[in-house]
């Protein structure tokens, strides 16, 4: 079907991007492949579910969705600002870490105005870049990780952002408190620092940027994103805030939709916050099931990249798609990495899920299983 009729119409920034592609639902996948189970370790979710807490509040604010959300988010600010030290004006929620980003892109960039992300990172600070008709400046990884160096050297009168997503996504490499800060200090204080920490809960490294300690001593052109879409097992939910000056958390009010988070995302966030025995256990389970995958990855003779988040970055010898269907094809649902055309990402799944992994993994490669002696 023509439609250039509708490309003249549009705005011109949609036509720069093809958009996030979706991955098939699990059912989808089920009823193309006549597959009974299908593993799903591509979106790098929770492996144990939703915490109890979570669930419990959930059904209990069932009896109340007759009713709006509260508009101004009192309680759930409240309860984030004394779980983070924060004051409530400081703190922005909204469905998703997401909109945030869409938030951020549409409160600072004009058309034109450049934002500095790293080569590969997360893909929507793309898509929303061009969106907005702002233009992307690419800064090439460094050993799988962002270089901050060479995000200074390409900072220019026109750049407004620059996106630093710590750890990492999809390489699950991050960057050093020293580094960090040593970077904040050379970028002007006209362009914004989005530091984006969905995977914070997972970092073991000792000197990880402490970046409210920084936020709160007058870092005032730095924005953090963080998210309970990961660690807190609620994707479902769709729920992220973002932590920025009150001025700015004020000037993002003025066009932000009402009632952008749900009053059962309200209730079912401010309950997980609470449930710290779940955070306890999730951690554990995906550093022992990181700790296995590395061993097998290492056993099967596959390149692997040390990470800091929960999923793992996974070089091949034939180009990732071909694993990706290979995989599929026998119920393991993978993710192959954006712009690397040799690796698929791979979140860490339960006991049972991450040896079927390795199982289907060496059968695609044609490898003995398992692949070590017992």
């Amino acid at each position: 079907m023509k439609t250039e009729w509708l490309e003249s119409l549009l705005n011109p920034g949609i036509l720069k991007t093809e958009g996030c592609v979706p991955e098939k639902s699990i059912e989808e996948i089920k009823a193309e492949l006549g597959l009974t189970n299908v593993i799903k370790i591509s979106s790098n979710e929770n492996p144990i579910g939703p915490p109890p807490k979570a669930i419990e509040a959930a059904h209990d604010c069932l009896k109340e969705l007759h009713l709006y959300p509260d508009p101004t988010y009192h309680d759930l600010r409240k309860a984030l600002g004394k779980h983070l030290g924060l004051h409530k004006e400081e703190i922005l929620v909204g469905n998703g870490g997401g909109e945030l980003i869409y938030l951020i892109a549409m409160a600072f960039l004009g058309e034109g105005q450049e934002v500095i992300i790293g080569d590969p990172s997360y893909i929507l600070y793309e898509i929303i870049t061009k969106t907005m008709r702002g233009r992307c400046v690419y800064s090439p990884l460094k050993e799988y990780g962002i270089d901050l160096e060479d995000m200074v050297k390409r900072i220019t009168p026109l750049t407004k952002l620059i996106c630093v997503c710590n750890p990492n996504n999809p390489t699950g490499r991050s960057v050093s408190r020293d580094e960090f800060f040593s970077f904040l200090d050379s970028v002007p204080p006209e362009v914004f620092v989005v530091s984006d920490e969905a995977y914070i809960d997972f970092v073991k490294i000792p000197n990880f940027p402490d970046t409210i300690s920084r936020f709160r001593s007058g870092q005032n052109n730095m924005l953090i994103l963080r998210t309970l879409s990961k660690a807190q097992g609620l994707a479902g939910l769709r729920f992220g805030y973002l932590i920025a000056h009150p001025s700015i958390i004020k000037a993002i009010n003025r066009f932000r939709l009402p009632f952008n988070v749900s009053r059962a995302a309200q209730m079912i966030a401010i309950a997980a916050l609470k449930d710290t025995e779940h955070l306890r256990q999730t951690i554990n389970i995906v550093n022992k099931g990181k700790d296995y995958l590395y061993k097998m990855f290492g056993e099967m003779g596959l390149e692997w990249i040390p990470s800091d988040a929960n999923f793992i970055l996974v070089k091949m010898e034939r180009k990732a798609g071909e694993i990706y269907k290979a995989l599929l094809e026998k119920g393991i649902l993978v993710r192959p990495a954006f712009r690397l055309d040799n690796h698929i990402r791979i979140t860490v799944g339960t006991e049972n899920q991450n040896h079927k992994l390795i199982e289907a993994l060496c059968d695609v490669l044609d490898i003995s299983f398992p692949p070590y002696k017992v």
